[in-house]
């Protein structure tokens, strides 16, 4: 274990005023650069840097609608076209909704509806399980894509050949305008025209649609973290290198399922890049791609490309490899990765490559992210200034510092396992207040589990113990539940150690830097370390440190921390914390179920088995809690019966009753001062408020051993 603490979070957040100030100055900026470069090129721009700009800035920030409104305001884009990506379709129908709100012209004397220059652009497969595909050969055009081929030129329409389907297609027909009559057009030349906007997923970043369908947008603005659709992870059975025809492929498999240094070995083979590009030649003359047309039928269309599988995989291994021998010097090929599969599963070749960008250099983009990354970023596009703006969130955030509640421990069914998810459910009963919304966000399993649902499909969400309950990977940009008082946030996201160091050759794979890769033990797990870190207490109070599993590569634990602390914070950040709710006056409040330090202020760090064992002595005492020894040793045998274990207890119970008023509020916990005749000395109680005056003081009599009386009113707090 590593004692050093990295240094992480060590950001200093900006007041909410002077971070709107910065990001305003920023858009403003940017505008302006886009309005010139616009001015400048036009319709003609055939090279040079465009403007570009990254911001990471705290969701809720308004970062978004700023962007838009100012490009509009700032006449940067004028009329023109603007194309907007976000992750998924869930989003794109709140920022659709959104922008129509801006944007939409009132065509009522017309006789049309709204008229809304705000599209929502889809893939040709379905999105949802309950969407038809919007192309009926989805499943065809998946396949040209996967190996490079023109899916517009080949499926759809040529100079020669149309699909069959061509003329009532629902996905060509998003790119197809309104008709509207020459007088109408008048008209609509004569307003003042919003911008067209597209809304795509992130996929279409890497896909040709916009160079087959769309015209070149006057800006781009890219909305949360992309980069995971720009890896490729495909995966082929090690059989499939072993049986081919080629000496090479032969000797690739022999090399990696034996876990040696791949590139080394085929240079010490005096295999070179050319010879492995003339043998990728060799084996496409023997495993030929049939020419295929949108005229042909389907069936024919599916014979000609019934070796696609070699085109997908295979080819692109060898290629991959060839550029690297080429191109660096290092051992281990970033490229090619052999995971064996342990305790009976399958054995996998996994095949690892950067996507590239189809947003050419000279169109204006901008980059929009709570969790936007440098070394991330850079890999797609170079040289974007990214600008960071952190703000507090106003409210009472709550951690536990003892559990990382993981997977495993919620999911067990053995005594340990039970006994974990019937706490966390009574945390969550306890929590819940039937005025206040709460929100529980965890794994997709461990939701599964608690709320006892069994289909493969789940919904967004659901009810369980008065609460919505949802999970990780489904979140990102969500303003659905901006408006909730509570959240919980139940364990963390943390990807396999394996599929970090897969995305890590993908993202990184055409770099010298040889990735540092982690040793499997005999049961095929890999052993992380560890470094301290301290949480983040607001007001700049003494902090608590943890050890926090690492990676030793960077590149790798830049990854990790993108799923594991960036997802925490994501979700928690579907509350919009950074500002008060004029509708409700109280604080809202936070509880962090996990150890892991996050880039987020705490007013509260806890321990869990604290919190329960002093829950359980509360409920011994049965609404009477003497903080004196002796008399505390009396009333509660069980969970203080020695003088250490009372001593213990009383201080725990103290520090955590903030906490437990929170969850027991409805005992509205008292403090109380009494004394017997025979000493004089007062002590502290702590009582149930609902309690006639007599019990108590009969309860405090039977736990001192002597008749007390109660010398002070009751009084809240203490």
């Amino acid at each position: 274990m590593d004692d050093n603490n990295d240094g992480y979070h060590k950001i200093n957040p900006l007041p909410l005023e002077e971070a709107e100030r910065a990001l305003e100055e920023l858009v403003d900026t940017f505008a302006e650069a886009v309005f010139h470069w616009n001015q400048k090129n036009g319709d003609d721009s055939t090279g040079g840097m465009a403007p570009s700009l990254g911001i990471r800035a705290t969701a809720g920030l308004g970062k978004t609608s700023r962007i838009i409104s100012k490009l509009i305001q700032s006449g940067a884009i004028g009329s023109g076209y603007v194309q907007f990506y976000v992750p998924n379709h869930t989003l794109s129908k709140e920022l659709e909704e959104k922008l129509k709100d801006k944007l939409d012209l009132e065509l009522s004397e017309m006789g049309k509806d709204d008229y809304s220059t705000v599209k929502v652009i889809k893939g040709r497969n379905k999105s949802g399980s309950s969407e038809e595909s919007l192309c009926r050969k989805a499943e065809l055009s998946s396949r040209l894509i996967s190996i490079g081929l023109n899916v517009r030129q080949n499926l759809c329409s040529n100079d020669s050949h149309q699909c069959e389907f061509f003329s009532d297609c629902k996905y060509l027909s998003q790119f197809r305008g309104e008709e509207f009559s020459n007088e109408e057009r008048e008209m609509l030349t004569a307003l003042d025209m919003p911008p067209i906007v597209h809304i795509l997923a992130h996929n279409h970043l890497f896909y040709q649609t916009r160079l087959n369908n769309l015209s070149k947008p006057d800006v781009v603005v890219v909305d949360e973290s992309f980069y995971k659709v720009g890896l490729i992870d495909k995966k082929m059975q090690p059989t499939e290198l072993s049986t081919v025809d080629s000496e090479v492929c032969r000797l690739i498999y022999d090399v990696i399922t034996q876990q040696q240094p791949l590139l080394s070995i085929l240079r010490i083979r005096g295999y070179t890049s050319e010879g492995i590009s003339k043998e990728v030649e060799r084996l496409r003359g023997m495993f030929p791609v049939g020419q295929i047309h949108p005229g042909m039928e389907q069936s024919e269309q599916l014979r000609a490309l019934k070796h696609s599988d070699r085109y997908r995989k295979l080819f692109p291994l060898l290629e991959g490899v060839a550029w690297e021998l080429e191109n660096y010097s290092r051992e281990h090929s970033h490229v090619v990765e052999f995971r064996k599969g342990w305790g009976g599963g399958r054995d996998n070749v996994h095949i690892h490559r950067r996507r590239k960008l189809t947003v050419s250099s000279d169109i204006p983009i901008i980059f929009i992210d709570a969790d936007l990354h440098t070394d991330i970023l850079s890999r797609f596009r170079p040289d974007v200034p990214v600008r960071r703006l952190d703000v507090d969130r106003q409210a009472e955030i709550h951690q536990f510092s003892d559990l990382t509640f993981s997977k495993n421990s919620l999911k067990n069914d053995d005594e340990k396992g039970c006994e974990m998810r019937r706490q966390v459910s009574q945390f969550i009963k306890q929590i819940v207040n039937l005025e206040q919304e709460t929100l529980v966000i965890c794994s997709r399993e461990i939701r599964k589990k608690l709320t006892g649902e069994s289909r493969e499909e789940i919904p967004q969400d659901t009810q369980y113990q008065g609460a919505t309950i949802t999970h990780f990977g489904i979140l990102k940009g969500l303003n659905k539940y901006e408006k909730y008082k509570q959240i919980i946030l139940l364990g963390r996201e943390q990807a396999s150690t394996a599929a970090l160091e897969g995305d890590a050759r993908g993202l990184y794979w055409n770099e010298e830097n040889e990735i540092q890769w982690m040793e499997e033990d005999e049961r095929g797990n890999k052993h992380l370390g560890s470094v301290r870190r301290d949480y983040r207490v607001r007001g700049g109070g003494e902090g608590v440190s943890v050890p926090v599993d690492i990676h030793p590569d960077k590149r790798v634990q830049i990854l990790m921390e993108q799923v594991r602390e960036c997802g925490s914070i994501q979700a928690i950040d579907r509350l919009r914390l950074i500002r008060e709710l004029e509708e409700y006056p109280e604080v809202r409040r936070v509880f962090i179920l996990s150890k892991i330090p996050l880039e987020i202020s705490v007013d509260y760090v806890w321990r869990w088995g604290d919190l329960h064992r002093c829950l359980d002595l509360w409920e011994e005492a049965d609404g009477v809690l003497p903080m004196r020894q002796c008399d505390l040793m009396r009333r509660c045998p069980e969970s203080a019966g020695s003088e250490k274990k009372a001593k213990k207890r009383i201080t725990k119970f103290k520090l955590c009753l903030p906490l437990i008023k929170i969850l027991i509020r409805e005992r509205n916990i008292l403090r109380v001062e009494y004394q017997s005749s025979e000493t004089g000395t007062k002590y502290d109680a702590y009582v149930d408020g609902n309690l006639d005056r007599e019990k108590i003081r009969k309860s405090l009599t039977e736990a001192a051993g002597r008749e007390v009386f109660l010398v002070r009113d009751e009084e809240e707090g203490g």
